[in-house]
């Protein structure tokens, strides 16, 4: 199968953080007392801004009612008066007839009954001559009651010099008015009323006046504003309470997120000891299960009796078993921990699908299933995704289709779709069974972690429940998304996509024609059909190559670990391949300028000191002149390159992926 081109892209699963705001975060930054300050001056303007308005509109209709009371009044006062009577009165003399006096007598009852409501001092009457305005009847007692030094009453004929515009507009239009403002005149200040007199013709004859003493105005407008003051007041009060309960509620909320940020940060070392755990966890227990199962593949070997050889082969089924559930366990904790890398790179369609065959295929036989993978037309042959991911969803999918399925058989099926503008496609993979189905209750628990369809399944079949879990959560990173349907004892038909884009194939690229699509198609490894639950992608069989080439230089093991060494000499030895060891980076360094080397196998994961510019540091050691191949063994099978090495093994050794990474033209 073709090696993947350089990555190209990386993409990283985000970890769930919690909500951060650069305005939240000044906010619980300041000190409670200034926080305090800071609410209680909110307070106290919003109040204050409240209270103004208040004010206003309460001054304006006082205001209004007293214009209105004004206009009211002088409208009564007119009403009162006889016009005839007042066009008689022309000379001051005539004051002291009968009918000046009960005119001012029906004037001065007016004005009385007007105050009850307001402080009315002055009523009285004017006409218009052509030199100006005069007064007429004025009920007021002769002297001078306020002892401003003015006479407080007005004669008849008297003129009236200070006659304001409202006065003189009420005798050319006829309406009742009000002056807007006080008015200072002679007698003081005052807000005065008009109405016309009227004759029988309706024609205005005189105007009658009645002025509001300034002090009762003021005194409304006074009162009104000790109200406005109590309530700024109030409110003030109400600011400080208010600063009081903040300042406590925000020493609480800091002492609070104190906490979640030291409980968030606790948790973080928890995940960052747990990640460190279970790396450490990985290699205790990968280290000796794959020496277990190597020891056991070449006791395979090697002359068995029936008897032994299915208790190796029992040994052998159980290590795998073992070793997909920790595979199933750490990758759920990469994904947990938003630890887990999704690469872009291009991906060989028909070469996936053939590894599908060749891993299926056997396992079906056995079982008496029929398995068939077909892909339909016009599906991209070359793609952009993630490629060891991609494998990792296809072949859990078809491997619990295999595992659940005991007659009938599995069928998958690839098409594709156009998913948006431009190249971008959706590739559609559907797995069919007629396995033992999944109740309608169960299926969107199948997704959760440790989870099964029921007790009975996990008895029956085995599993740690989290196949399907991690596959979902592949799919979601990948752009796509997984679906079921399913009946009970007829089968399930699981369906998942990913969005990727069609690329032309690298330059040494393998041209895949023909796809075989049923059982029985193509050789496979032994070490392969002796998977029953098969979860993990590995480099290709290698069966097919005889010998390893005719170059005889030694390769050389770069690793601590005692038992890879163990287990790397007796199969080089079984191949009859010469091989070194060095235990660390400087010393394969040193042995690379000295001794000639056909390849290196790295322990990358254990070599202390290991880095990006190690690959360059050896291959400077062993010369421009004597090329050396680079081989990585990875802790987990399926994983990608690291950067700077030729080709990659898992480092649960085989004879025939040793015979593949090796077989190539001896070195320049």
């Amino acid at each position: 199968m073709p090696r993947s081109p350089t990555l190209t892209a990386r993409e990283t699963i985000p970890a769930i953080k919690p909500p951060e705001g650069r305005l939240t975060s000044r906010w619980l930054a300041l000190p409670p007392g200034r926080v305090a300050v800071f609410a209680a001056l909110i307070c106290f303007a919003t109040a204050a801004v409240a209270l103004g308005i208040f004010y206003e509109n309460a001054r304006r209709l006082l205001k209004e009612n007293l214009r209105d009371g004004l206009r009211a009044g002088a409208s009564m006062l007119a009403t009162a008066i006889d016009p005839e009577i007042h066009r008689a009165l022309t000379n001051p003399e005539q004051e002291n007839s009968m009918e000046y006096i009960q005119a001012t007598a029906r004037m001065e009852a007016v004005r009385r009954a007007l105050n009850t409501g307001a402080a009315y001092r002055f009523v009285y009457t004017c006409i218009r001559k052509p030199e100006g305005v005069y007064f007429v009847l004025d009920p007021t007692p002769e002297g001078d009651a306020d002892g401003d030094g003015v006479e407080d009453k007005s004669h008849i004929g008297d003129f009236y010099a200070e006659a304001n515009p409202r006065l003189r507009r009420v005798f050319d239009t006829g309406v009742a008015d009000v002056d807007e403002d006080p008015v200072v005149d002679t007698w003081g200040s005052a807000l005065s009323g008009y109405a016309p007199i009227r004759d029988a013709a309706g024609k205005v004859i005189a105007v009658a006046g009645v002025d509001l003493e300034l002090t009762a105005y003021n005194a409304r407008i006074a009162n009104l504003r000790q109200v406005g003051l109590s309530g700024v007041t109030g409110a003030a009060v109400l600011s400080c309470l208010a600063g009081f309960i903040v300042k406590n509620y925000h020493r609480r909320l800091q002492k609070t997120v104190t906490s979640l940020v030291s409980a968030m940060h606790q948790a973080r070392a928890g995940e960052r000891a747990k990640s460190e755990f279970l790396a450490t966890v990985s290699h205790e227990l990968r280290t000796p299960l794959n020496g277990i199962l190597g020891m056991v593949e070449l006791l395979g070997q090697t002359p068995l009796n029936a008897r032994q050889r299915e208790q190796a082969d029992t040994i052998h089924r159980s290590g795998d078993l073992l070793q997909l559930i920790i595979d199933d366990i750490l990758d759920w904790s990469g994904i947990e921990s938003g630890s887990l890398e999704i690469t872009r790179a291009a991906v060989n369609l028909k070469s996936c699908l053939r590894e599908v065959i060749d891993w299926f295929t056997p396992l079906a036989v056995r079982k008496g299933l029929t398995f068939e993978v077909t892909e339909e037309e016009g599906c991209p042959l070359w793609f952009e995704s993630d490629p060891a991911h991609l494998r990792q969803v296809l072949m859990h999918l078809t491997g619990n289709a295999v595992k659940f399925t005991s007659r009938g058989g599995v069928r998958v099926t690839v098409s594709h779709e156009t998913a948006g503008p431009g190249r971008e496609a959706r590739l559609i993979f559907t797995i069919r069974d007629t396995g033992i189905g999944i109740r309608p209750d169960q299926r969107e628990k199948i997704f959760q972690p440790f989870s099964q369809g029921d007790s009975t399944t996990t008895r029956h079949y085995g599993g740690t429940g989290l196949g399907l879990a991690i596959s979902r959560r592949l799919c979601h990173a990948m752009g796509g998304e997984i679906t079921v349907r399913s009946e009970l004892r007829q089968g399930s038909e699981f369906t998942f996509y990913i969005r990727c884009v069609p690329v032309t194939p690298p330059p040494d690229s393998e041209s895949e024609k023909t796809l075989p699509v049923s059982a029985g198609a193509g050789p496979v490894s032994a070490s392969k059909a002796a998977r029953e639950f098969p979860g993990r992608p590995v480099l290709p069989s290698a069966s097919a190559v005889t010998g390893a080439g005719s170059d005889t230089r030694p390769v050389l093991l770069v690793s601590p670990d005692r038992m890879l060494v163990q287990l790397s000499s007796v199969i080089f030895k079984r191949m009859e391949l010469p091989l070194e060891h060095c235990s660390g980076l400087d010393a394969a360094c040193g042995f690379l300028a000295s001794t000639g080397c056909r390849a290196v196998l790295l322990d990358t994961a254990q070599i202390e000191g290991w880095g990006a510019a190690s690959p360059a540091a050896l291959r400077e050691a062993a010369g421009a002149d004597h090329p050396v191949r680079l081989i990585a063994l990875l802790m987990e099978c399926g994983a990608r390159h690291p950067a700077g090495c030729d080709d990659v093994i898992c480092r649960r050794l085989r004879m025939d992926d040793l015979e593949a990474v090796l077989h190539f033209p001896p070195a320049a």
